[in-house]
């Protein structure tokens, strides 16, 4: 076989395993990522000219979360290929991922000046627009793109944030529904040949509840209750991690299961879908304070023995997290110089991240987060919670604890106020701090040393 035809057959090996991504959009196919990431160094290597394959290889790192790796390839894809709208697509969708917004609008504005109606480019806009409160004209954009391309499930699903945003629940939630089209993951999750509860009554029915992310599965929650009176008996289908939490706190009628298990019922729904079918209003939005297992917390209690004002942080743990942009060996600076500056502080500082912190002044209890069960057991015994917008700051939030969740510019519609502004409507504990204007990762960590010192003087 020639140079030519190895770069043939590579290519369309390499044309396969991009459709199978595309099929799965990116979730659960990390075998089949590995496989496309290494036939596309192979091409490249033999081809090292071949923008297209550098963009193809910028977006695989994309999906799987190497964005410094991302952005250093897409910018090479695009520095080979000059103006390709995909390639500048897919800068902007990584720009979006990591809070940069006003650069993803600016790429996305860039893609649009040369292909004018290209509609993933307008979504992208939109979804910058929208992160940096210019409600109006995300709006605007959305409406143009769902006027000529009226089934565009992405489209609708930045119209429901834009809704539930404004307090707009029925149709907010009226179009997260098409979350599902958009998402392969919340399809998988789904049971063959069980009809969909609309949210009438059947008192002699078995209602199945399908899982969607741990964090929805966490804000979520506090619906199960409430469906729980229309039916005979609710599963709560759930993440292993989270089964024994929820068991913990579900009503009688209401059996927690985890979703790889096998589940036999008469009706089903997605937990996201629940507000919608139950006709929730923000007034009648329902409470649900979730609480530790007892035994979990007698466990834990040796390390908090003797300490007070007892502070908990976690940067980690998100794909949205204010720190994308900075890697491992940043983060760990930015956290030595601000605690540097902190000597004097009279709070102990406790690590809910998902990596070790060996720091001096730390208390690390990663072990402890693995399971939400055990990280609810030593957020019970914190007095305050500092962390990105993640699995633990929901958890924290739904646990009743004071939490303040650290974002980039707007928070999005599961931090909108409630009837007191600075108050979120579905998390009255927590307090929202925005990172923006420039400021580095180790000047804001330092701003919140400052606020925490002043709330434990």
């Amino acid at each position: 076989m020639d140079v030519n035809d190895d770069i043939s057959a590579l290519k369309n090996k390499l044309a396969r395993l991009s459709s199978e991504i595309a099929a799965a959009r990116g979730e659960e196919c990390a075998g089949t990522l590995h496989d496309a990431v290494k036939t596309a160094e192979e091409i490249i290597k033999k081809d090292p000219g071949n923008g297209a394959v550098y963009s193809d290889l910028g977006y695989f790192y994309f999906l799987m979360r190497n964005y410094s790796h991302s952005f250093l390839i897409l910018s090479k894809a695009l520095s080979l290929s000059g103006n390709d709208v995909k390639t500048i697509n897919r800068l902007a969708v990584l720009k979006n991922s990591i809070g940069d917004f006003v650069q993803s609008q600016k790429l996305s504005e860039k893609a649009l000046e040369i292909e004018s109606g290209n509609t993933e480019a307008k979504c992208n806009l939109a979804i910058s627009m929208r992160y940096l409160n210019h409600v109006d004209a995300a709006t605007r954009i959305i409406k143009e793109l769902l006027s000529v391309d009226p089934n565009n499930p992405m489209a609708h699903y930045t119209m429901a944030q834009i809704h539930l945003g404004n307090k707009n629940f029925d149709a907010g939630f009226k179009e997260l529904e098409w979350r599902i089209k958009a998402f392969s993951s919340i399809r998988r999750n789904m049971l063959q040949d069980i009809p969909f509860w609309k949210g009438e009554d059947a008192k002699d029915k078995t209602l199945i509840i399908n899982p969607e992310r741990e964090v929805d599965m966490l804000q979520f929650a506090r619906f199960v209750p409430e469906a729980a009176k229309k039916v005979k008996n609710v599963i709560l289908r759930t993440q292993s991690a989270l089964v024994n939490l929820m068991a913990e706190n579900m009503p009688p009628g209401v059996s927690v299961i985890d979703s790889q298990k096998p589940v036999v019922g008469d009706l089903q729904i997605m937990i996201m879908s629940l507000p919608l079918v139950l006709k929730t209003t923000p007034d009648t939005m329902p409470e649900l304070v979730i609480r530790p297992n007892q035994k979990e917390i007698e466990k834990v209690k040796y390390l908090f023995d003797g300490k007070v004002n007892k502070v908990g942080f976690c940067i980690s743990r998100t794909r949205e997290s204010i720190t994308g942009s900075f890697n491992e060996n940043e983060r760990r600076q930015a956290f030595e110089h601000a605690l540097k500056e902190a000597k004097n502080r009279h709070y102990t500082l406790y690590s809910l991240n998902s990596e070790e912190y060996n720091m001096e002044n730390i208390v690390d209890l990663s072990s402890h987060t693995y399971q939400y069960d055990k990280a609810a057991a030593v957020i019970a015994e914190l007095d305050l919670i500092i962390s990105a917008d993640n699995g633990i700051s929901h958890l924290a939030a739904v646990m009743n604890k004071e939490t303040w969740v650290v974002t980039k510019e707007m928070a999005g519609w599961r931090y909108v106020d409630g009837k007191q502004k600075g108050v979120p409507l579905w998390y009255p504990n927590v307090k929202v701090l925005k990172i923006g204007g420039g400021k580095s990762l180790s000047d804001f960590l330092l701003d919140i040393n400052q606020r925490v010192a002043k709330s434990f003087r």
